[in-house]
């Protein structure tokens, strides 16, 4: 039998396709917030990792120099060299060539030469804040960072590893999360100054962290969860956890103190 040269293929009426439109609006609804939960768990876990590897860094400097912490901010280990504690973890982040780019040609490393602490590292960032706009970069000459490290672990500029936090680093906080932007107060990784504009907690203000706060009552004392469910923190072991925000100021306060003698809390 000859095939009909004329026959048409039929196609959708109308109603079918109304049927079809509908049916995929569905299930565009459906999935769409399942992508999204999907992304920011994606996100939320890049963030974990990012504060596992500050931490591994900072116990890979420790065993570099015999245990001598770098400060949260000043000088380390050379007199002269002037930074942050993420500053000089650099080295131990892979990122060497950044680190080598503020040395002033004397052996002296100053964050702030060559514009330094103006250099975006993706591992101080959280991919789930928008705080900072477009890009973490205050001003276009500060580059920002979402973890603040623990400034009663790290104010003091002779802190030795694991001699200084007697608490047990398994009890100690060394990093929490932190907005890279706060009421206008930016948390700067290399912003080597005691002031809240550098990458610390625990310096002006003992108080836990906010949650999910606005802009307008946003606290740069204080850490600022990022993600759903509480704040992810870096602990002096190497891991990292979810502290609850129904958590007690006096159990925050002793993870952060290294050396109040004191248990943590159940709600720990």
């Amino acid at each position: 039998m000859r095939p009909c040269t004329y026959c048409r293929q039929r196609g959708f009426t109308m109603f079918e396709l109304i049927v079809i439109l509908a049916l995929l609006t569905v299930l565009l609804g459906f999935f769409l917030p399942l992508v999204q939960k999907i992304r920011k768990e994606a996100a939320r876990i890049q963030c974990a990792n990012n504060l596992h590897q500050l931490t591994l860094a900072a116990i890979d400097c420790a065993d570099t120099t015999n245990g001598k912490m770098p400060p949260a901010v000043g000088s380390y280990t050379n007199a002269k060299s002037e930074g942050t504690f993420h500053f000089y973890l650099l080295p131990y982040l892979g990122q060497d060539n950044v680190y080598k780019n503020a040395e002033d040609g004397a052996g002296n490393f100053i964050v702030w030469h060559n514009n330094t602490q103006a250099v975006q590292i993706k591992t101080f960032l959280c991919p789930s804040d928008s705080s900072s706009g477009k890009a973490p970069l205050y001003q276009d000459w500060l580059g920002l960072t979402n973890y603040a490290c623990n400034y009663m672990g790290f104010g003091n500029k002779k802190a030795r590893f694991p001699q200084d936090f007697p608490d047990g680093v398994s009890n100690t906080m060394f990093f929490a999360e932190r907005y890279q932007m706060c009421n206008g107060t930016p948390t700067g990784w290399g912003y080597s100054g005691e002031t809240e504009w550098a990458p610390v907690f625990a310096y002006s203000s003992y108080a836990k962290f906010q949650v999910h706060p606005p802009q307008s009552d946003c606290n740069p004392s204080v850490p600022q969860s990022i993600h759903n469910g509480g704040i992810q923190v870096g602990i002096g072991d190497g891991s990292v956890r979810t502290v609850s925000p129904a958590i007690t100021a006096r159990t925050w306060l002793l993870a952060t103190d290294p050396a109040d003698g004191q248990p943590l809390g159940s709600d720990w």
